[in-house]
């Protein structure tokens, strides 16, 4: 699959077990939560025989059908609507789910600051039921569509806490029963009878408990709203919040402070689509950065970070295409997916070094062609989607820095066969070698019982069914000096050539990951003929007292 369309929409999410029913998909919990303005929901599809997820920029979306359909807004409990209209005749439907922008921590069990994946469905005061899902023809007909609860982990809840995800089909995994059933169903997708055809509208009707309409009255004592300039704030009984800004402003200088409480934060979307701003002077005292702040900000040139900001979120900068210069602070730590997409001062990174780093986090290797990437020491955490979609990566070392590799990190490395850990990692995040298939081999210094205690989450099948080789010697070798042997000779130019031949015809070169390092002479990420040839005329020069060095030889 493709960077799937929940990648642009939401964030990333985690895995949350879910109990199944027999006719509904419900969460519940204690108590409710409230808020004035109303949530979205939305239904999100991806359909059709050979659908692809949409990737960035692709324009062909009706012809991927991958669809969205339209908002409902929830201001209360009750019942609501999501629909979607198929865009091209297609079958079946791979995927199906209910999106909402419903803030996740607002659901938190009293005391609990961060969710993990133990977090279970009953801490949660929010209920969701499935009522029905009905497939509405152009004619006036309906295909009823029974659902059956969820077979998988269904509710998912945004890395940043932001978003709630509902997923009604899921058929990620292996095939399973499906959550839709239909005597047409086979394989893992879910088959209307008759086919679905162009104009067919996918409808599902919900029904939400937990959240009241307006604010309780703690909240209206504690809250406010103030507007001042071309900013409007919320303000609470620490902080005031930059929630939104006038579409039409050019130039911006957030004040440190507003009715004498210290600005901390500017919430997601607040200067979203602010197609007019050119510059944000952002204070020291702002903390935090929501998701989507300045997404599409498309003429946005100048951004001062603050010097205390922690946290930006996904889409943060995503499309600020003029936005080239940006001083990093170093409180920076958590940055979310695609905070810096497309924008000027990330391509000037890749052009720069295609392993771009902030604060010792590897953000982007997306431009990466090599198929041989060693990670640099100091590097300590692998951000998300970070190697995303390199389909020529086939080995990839990480340093002992490392100890951290976040979600979706290695997603859809087709070609990737092997994974070189140092030591230290202590975290792998879901779906992290999602696609990886040809992964067969992981090399680490650990222990088979320190391997163990590594935190694997979710969707990394691919990486647990490959070979792991503890306490691996994973030394640096001289170059061409495969045997370790202090020189280079004739031995190695044998195992070289036996590497190659083996690698000619589909079989495992049987090397090391340093003895992989030590034969790439020329430092291509690939061992070939054009490596052979080096080996045979440094051996061949300095046998005939030329003094040669690799250096002399690969300039």
């Amino acid at each position: 699959m493709q960077k799937h369309i929940w990648k642009k929409n939401i964030a990333v999410l985690l895995a949350v077990v879910l109990t199944a029913c027999s006719a509904s998909l419900e969460v519940f919990a204690e108590s409710s939560v409230s808020k004035s303005t109303g949530y979205k929901a939305f239904l999100a599809i991806c359909a059709g025989a050979n659908a692809k997820w949409v990737a960035d920029g692709d324009s062909s979306a009706a012809e991927k059908n991958s669809i969205t359909g339209e908002d409902a807004i929830i201001t209360n409990d009750g019942s609501y609507t999501v629909s979607a209209k198929i865009d091209a005749s297609t079958d079946i439907i791979e995927f199906l789910e209910i999106v909402t922008d419903i803030n996740a921590y607002d659901y938190l069990p009293e005391g609990e600051t961060a969710f993990d994946a133990s977090l279970r469905s009953t801490m949660f005061s929010l209920h969701f039921t499935v009522d029905s899902i009905e497939v509405q023809h152009p004619d006036g007909t309906v295909t009823p569509l029974t659902y059956t609860g969820p077979s998988d982990s269904t509710l998912r809840v945004a890395d940043d806490g932001k978003s709630v995800q509902l997923s009604i089909l899921n058929v990620w995994s292996s095939k399973k029963t499906n959550d839709l059933y239909s005597e047409e169903t086979s394989g893992e997708y879910f088959q209307v009878a008759g086919g679905l055809q162009p104009d067919d509208q996918v409808v599902v009707n919900f029904t939400v408990k937990g959240i009241e309409n307006g604010n309780t009255t703690d909240a209206a004592e504690n809250t406010e709203t103030k507007t001042v300039g071309a900013l409007t704030y919320q303000l609470e009984a620490d902080r005031a919040i930059v929630t939104q800004c006038d579409k039409s402003a050019e130039e911006v200088e957030i004040p440190p402070e507003i009715a004498g409480k210290p600005v901390l934060q500017i919430a997601e979307d607040a200067f979203q689509f602010c197609e007019n701003l050119t510059s944000v002077e952002i204070p020291d005292t702002v903390q935090t950065i929501g998701k989507n702040a300045f997404w599409n900000c498309h003429k946005l040139q100048h951004v001062t970070l603050p010097k205390n900001l922690t946290a930006v979120g996904d889409n943060c900068f995503r499309s600020c295409g003029l936005l080239a210069e940006l001083e990093i602070p170093v409180t920076l730590q958590k940055i979310g997916l695609d905070a810096f997409c497309d924008t000027a001062w990330l391509k000037n990174q890749q052009t720069e070094n295609p392993l771009v780093q902030v604060n010792h986090i590897l953000i982007d290797a997306t431009t990466c062609s090599g198929t041989a990437i060693e990670v640099p020491d100091g590097v300590t955490e692998i951000g998300n989607f970070a190697f995303y979609n390199c389909g020529n990566l086939q080995k990839i070392m990480l340093p002992a820095s490392v100890t951290k590799i976040d979600w979706g990190a290695f997603w859809q490395c087709s070609g990737l066969e092997t994974l070189t850990v140092q030591g230290n990692l202590a975290k792998i995040g879901e779906s992290a070698f999602s696609d990886c298939t040809k992964l067969s081999a992981v090399y680490t210094v650990m222990s088979e019982d320190e391997w163990s205690n590594v935190q694997i989450e979710s969707g990394n099948e691919l990486l647990e069914q490959a070979t792991i080789h503890y306490n691996s010697i994973l030394e640096e070798l001289l170059l061409a000096d495969l045997d370790n042997s202090g020189s280079v000779d004739s031995t190695d130019v044998f195992y070289i050539l036996l590497g190659v031949a083996q690698n000619a015809v589909g079989m495992d070169s049987g090397w090391t990951p340093a003895q992989e390092k030590a034969a790439d002479i020329d430092g291509s990420g690939a061992v070939d003929s054009t490596d052979v040839f080096y080996v045979l005329l440094y051996i061949a020069r300095n046998s005939a007292g030329i003094p040669t060095t690799w250096e002399m030889l690969v300039a």
